[in-house]
């Protein structure tokens, strides 16, 4: 009792002593407040905060997640979108965050709410745990504690990449491993460090790869301060910090194991074969200072050269700059804290270095995954700077800030607006924001840098206190204004936030009713929602789908491309497909609203109305395993210059049918451009430029025009590269149709329906109007000769002036409109249909039914081919095949089965056991040192 009595005491002191870290989270809760009710956010407005990624990956997830744990489902494995896919991989990418778990108190028409909770929740924690390790230094008030912490819980990071929660999660994690790596030199303790590393690990295991870099760049920062002339390296904190290492990789083993075996199978992972060994800077060290300038336009959605995430506040840019004119500070501090800034920096800029830094991966539209670093070692200096600024001489204080201010206006003058907004350069919002926060925080420096000097000494002696409080709350309030409006132009860069009733509500009671209406229908299907919502709708509205943004299977990426069906880089998305696919996919429902199709795609049946969505049901659709010919095994599954021939090799390979299922592409009558040079490539498709003439608002386009030859079920395919949108116009006298769709991926398809004879199809591509500029060091990049490879590296670090060569933009696109056979593909579906899987019956993670194979063969499945599934015939366990590179499969002789597929986790045990074994030990280690120690509060950071 007497012990349980002190423990309590300890920790009520120890509450005590770091209220200051509540208030810091109070402050950074009450901005988000504040910020979510100017949006007009839910409950303050109409609005949801989703952006990005988060639109169409995120939200759905977690709804699918708080799904699968309100009806005891596994999480192991789903088939909601991908044609199914590795759920668990999923789990520990997105959902190891324990404030997700709120979620159970929500339903799927809250989601967005719940979504806005767990950033708001959140997000203070970063300025929790840097309040708790800038406090840890013991040099500054409670009130600059604070201002330093808001200043990391709204640098441009988080703020631009709010909406990815699960890295915020791992930056919250960062000021806590700094200050455990300091205590393993100061103490001699790694256990702190430990937990730190592992819980960031563990956060998400991308923001992991960081932190462990992280790690080993402070630990060689202290290790190389701390060195003192003539003697070795301390080995004994090496020793401790590789302790800690592998304990922290033991204790978020349940994470790496498992991630290490899936990542291969997503499309997560380059194609080695992809990279070019090839040296490139993305940005000069002259542009890359503009990212820590206020009111920057921040990189989302750039692909690799886009200006990392680095902001801070101007308050403590020009503290940091101050660090190196201050004498106080030990030269040899200076010089490794510069060497390690130049080290982040030299990863933000070298693609190779980029490139190695992501996993040997490059970032999909969100770059420099690691900028936070860099913000926090910001921060740290500009802490320190502060603490020391009464050091600094006037005069050199006053010499550094006109320095800053001419460094500023060379920047300004550089880097100017010229056609639209983007990272790098200023508008004129920034350019006035910057110079009004840089004259009050210049004014306010020289206050604090001898004593607070604003009223005379004599006359008004008694004032004097109360003139140092009235600076320190005007820095507070322009501190927080400037976070507060920087946040904003952050958060909102699509100007306005999109009313919550048409992401879920509008629509999500009409889809609910359409699966009532097939309740009954226990067989494997998919079904989908045209047009779709958020490109995973099934996740989001909860049915076995074929759309998914990110994470599917990459082979499975490329198979729909090379069936001419929408997919992109990371995401597959169901439009009306040919009835060949919606066939072997198992495709049964789709649900239809609005005008992009107000028909049934062949083969469907009239819609039944559901609420605000047409249910139309495929009689066709094959169950989700059938037999098909061995031929397909040796058939390499090559992509086509025409979709609808690799559909024509499919049906010949799988169902051996000589005929051909489309027939020979429609002629094209005739082409035009509107804004654009075109002419006609070897591929029978057309390259483009825009042209001078086109205006930054022009939309350039190009028009194809057919006339059906004869009366049939007619498919459109497209693909190319720059393309913006598209619309189908048909012709056909009384009978007229036009489609209109805002988005062309690379590879598109569209089922026109029957069109009869004679009938005017006009396909109008839109194009994207970009001006493509080359910097100078792209053209220094160009040049050969020795001289030049050192113009190279001069124009990427002082951004030497070169003529810059600007170009429109350039691509290419290829129109198909053939008209399908249907009696090839009776054909070919009576074939598939006489030998499939009957009464199947399936979960989340296995399938099973019974199957007659008449004549020996290939069993075709629309499962993504991974090792983790098993396939067992009669009780006996059979080898896996890969169909056409991407399809689960196994080949079979005559005879009668009874099939089970199974997936399995082969890692997970294995994962949690060491998982577990590691925390029994830290556990140990630290309850044995506690008791040695007889310390609670050093058992409590421990």
């Amino acid at each position: 009792m007497f012990e349980l009595m002190k423990n309590t005491e300890s920790i009520r002191k120890w509450l005590s002593d770091n209220r200051i870290i509540f208030v810091a989270y109070a402050a950074a809760f009450a901005i988000l407040l504040v910020l979510f009710a100017v949006y007009g956010v839910y409950p303050f407005g109409s609005n949801h905060i989703l952006q990005v990624d988060a639109v169409g990956e995120y939200v759905p997830r977690l709804n699918e997640f708080m799904r699968k744990l309100k009806q005891g489902e596994s999480l192991i494995y789903s088939w909601e979108g991908g044609l199914g896919n590795d759920f668990y991989i999923a789990f520990l990418t997105y959902l190891q965050n324990p404030l997700l778990y709120l979620g159970l108190l929500f339903g799927t028409k809250s989601i967005t709410e719940f979504f806005a909770l767990v950033l708001i929740l959140q997000i203070p924690f970063c300025a929790l745990t840097s309040a708790y390790y800038f406090k840890s230094k013991g040099t500054a008030s409670p009130l600059i504690i604070v201002l330093f912490s808001l200043m990391y819980a709204f640098c441009a990071y988080v703020t631009a990449y709010f909406q990815v929660y699960y890295w915020i999660a791992g930056a919250s994690v960062l000021p806590l491993l700094a200050l455990s790596i300091e205590r393993i030199f100061e103490r001699g303790k790694f256990l702190f460090y430990a937990a730190s590393l592992g819980a960031g690990i563990i956060s998400s295991y991308m923001i992991g790869l960081f932190l462990c870099c992280f790690s080993v760049l402070y630990f060689m920062n202290i290790a190389l301060r701390k060195k003192e002339k003539g003697k070795p390296f301390d080995a004994k904190s090496f020793k401790l910090f590789t302790l800690g290492s592998v304990m922290a990789a033991g204790l978020a083993a349940f994470v790496l194991i498992p991630a290490v075996i899936s990542l291969p199978y997503t499309v997560y992972l380059s194609d080695p074969s992809s990279f070019r060994f090839e040296l490139k800077f993305y940005f000069s060290l002259l542009n890359f200072f503009t990212a820590h300038y206020f009111y920057m336009t921040p990189s989302i959605l750039q692909f690799g050269e886009g200006l990392p995430n680095i902001y801070t506040g101007l308050f403590s840019y020009f503290l940091f700059a101050l660090y190196f004119a201050n004498g106080k500070i030990p030269k040899k501090e200076k010089l490794v804290n510069l060497l390690s800034l130049l080290a982040i920096y030299l990863f933000f800029s070298v693609n190779i270095l980029d490139y190695a830094i992501h996993g040997f991966h490059y970032p999909a539209g969100l770059p420099h995954r690691f900028s936070f670093i860099y913000s926090f070692f910001v921060l740290k200096m500009a802490f320190e700077s502060f603490g020391k600024l009464k050091e600094i001489p006037k005069k050199r204080l006053y010499a550094v800030l006109a320095g800053i201010a001419a460094f500023s206006a060379i920047l300004m003058l550089r880097y100017p607006v010229i056609r639209v907004s983007k990272p790098g350069v200023f508008s004129l919002a920034a350019i006035f924001g910057n110079i009004v926060f840089a004259s009050l925080y210049f004014y306010i420096l020289t206050l604090l840098n001898k004593g607070c000097p604003v009223l005379p000494k004599a006359k008004y002696r008694r004032f004097r206190g109360f003139s140092k409080k009235a600076v320190l709350i005007a820095l507070s309030v322009i501190i927080v204004a400037e976070l507060s409006i920087g946040a904003f132009n952050n958060m909102n860069q699509y100007k306005e936030f999109p009313s919550r009733e048409l992401y879920v509500l509008e629509y999500y009671d009409s889809i609910q009713e359409a699966k009532a209406l097939i309740e009954d229908d226990t067989a494997f299907y998919r079904m989908e929602h045209f047009p779709d919502r958020v490109f995973s709708d099934g996740k989001l509205f909860g049915y076995n789908g074929i759309s998914e943004f990110t994470i599917p299977y990459g082979e499975v990426v490329n198979l729909f491309q090379k069936f001419g069906m929408v997919s992109g880089y990371n995401k597959i998305e169901y439009r009306p497909s040919t009835p060949l696919a919606n066939a072997i996919f198992s495709v049964k429902y789709i649900m239809t609203r609005g005008s992009h199709l107000e028909y049934s795609p062949a083969f469907f049946k009239d819609g039944i109305k559901a609420g605000k969505v047409m249910l139309r049901e495929n009689p066709y659709a094959l169950p989700i395993a059938f037999m098909i010919r061995p031929e397909i095994l040796s058939w390499k599954a090559e992509k086509e210059s025409r979709a609808f021939d690799f559909q024509n090799i499919f049906v010949n390979k799988a169902a051996g049918i000589s005929e051909s299922l489309y027939g020979e592409d429609e002629e094209i009558e005739e082409v035009s451009g509107e804004l654009l040079d075109y002419s006609e490539n070897s591929g029978g498709g057309y390259d483009f430029e825009v042209s001078e003439e086109a205006a930054p608002t022009d939309v350039p386009n190009m028009k194809f025009s057919f006339t059906t030859g004869e009366e049939g079920l007619y498919y459109l395919n497209l693909g190319g590269k720059g393309m913006k949108s598209y619309t189908i116009e048909l012709d056909a006298g009384d009978f007229k149709r036009t489609v209109n769709y805002p988005f062309a991926e690379a590879y598109d398809g569209f089922d026109l329906g029957s069109v009869p004879k004679g009938s005017k199809v006009t396909v109008t591509v839109n194009i994207k109007n970009e001006l493509l500029t080359k910097d100078a060091e792209d053209i220094a990049r160009e040049n050969s000769g020795f001289a030049n490879f050192f113009r190279f590296i001069l124009t990427s670090i002082i951004d030497f002036k070169s003529p810059a060569i600007s170009s429109r933009q350039k691509g290419n696109v290829s129109v198909h409109l053939a008209r399908m056979d249907s009696d090839v593909f009776m054909q070919a579906h009576e074939s598939f249909a006489d030998e499939a899987l009957e009464s199947v019956s399936y979960t989340e993670t296995q399938v099973s039914g019974k199957l007659s194979v008449k004549s020996g063969g290939v069993l075709f499945t629309s499962i993504p081919y991974d090792k983790r599934w098993h396939v067992y015939a009669n009780g006996k366990e059979l080898e896996t095949v890969k169909i056409m590179d991407a399809l689960l499969g196994v080949v079979l002789e005559e005879g009668e089965y009874e099939l089970s597929f199974e997936n399995r986790q082969p890692a997970a045990p294995l994962s949690i056991f060491v998982s577990v074994c590691t925390l029994g030990i830290a556990v140990w280690l630290a309850v044995r040192k506690r008791k040695t120690d007889g310390s609670v509060n050093e058992g409590m950071a421990e």
